[in-house]
């Protein structure tokens, strides 16, 4: 029986790059995300400083997506010891 601790250590599972994203729905969002971004940054060349300020908040919002996802697995993690300290008891 393989280790989950040892993949763990070894970064075979566990690892938030690891995730891979391949479902129609995942591909749609990014390439909405894509479209929509590419037209805002066309018609904010024409002021500096607002290409900029969104320069910033897309950076800011980057982020804190980031942080989100950091929580989820640390939440997802102490679940998951909980869950099997709980199926240890039984």
């Amino acid at each position: 029986m393989k280790s989950i601790i040892r993949e763990m250590f070894y970064e075979k599972k566990g690892n938030c790059s690891s995730v891979k994203f391949n479902t129609k729905e995942h591909a749609e969002i990014i390439n909405k995300i894509v479209a929509h971004e590419n037209k805002l940054k066309i018609n904010l060349a024409t002021s500096i400083e607002l290409f900029e300020l969104y320069g910033k908040i897309s950076d800011a919002n980057s982020q804190l997506n980031c942080e989100i996802a950091a929580s989820h697995y640390v939440e997802g993690f102490k679940f998951g010891v909980l869950l099997g300290l709980e199926l240890m008891q039984d």
